[in-house]
């Protein structure tokens, strides 16, 4: 499909790269949850480690997601269009969803290692 305002293609571009970012993050969650299953499994402390920097990592690439995104978003309510739009509401949630999830890994290592001591 062409594309034939230069504007529109960019944007349309760095739509792709957020999607890709959140692939790439959605790696770093899967990673998580291998951990964390481990870590139930054995309370290894170089498990524990590598789940933080990890959890710390992706938690600083959601931040980062966020605010490409809010840029993204701001262009994309200047195109005015209503498949736009629909993006919009898409790249609003995805950030969420991601640091939800994020959360969720935190207070349960906080919980665990809190135990520990």
């Amino acid at each position: 499909m062409e594309i034939k305002h230069s504007g529109h293609k960019e944007t349309f571009q760095k739509s792709e790269i957020f999607y890709e970012t959140c692939q790439r993050l959605d790696v770093n969650v899967i990673a998580l949850v291998k951990l964390q299953t481990a870590i139930q499994a054995s309370n290894n402390a170089r498990d524990v480690k590598t789940f933080r920097k990890i959890l710390q990592e992706t938690m600083l690439g959601v931040l980062y997601l966020t605010k490409f995104r809010d840029a993204l978003l701001d262009e994309l309510k200047q195109a005015n269009n209503g498949a736009y739009r629909c993006l919009a509401q898409s790249l609003h949630d995805r950030p969420k969803e991601l640091y939800s999830t994020l959360n969720e890994f935190k207070s349960w290592i906080d919980k665990l290692t809190a135990s520990q001591n």
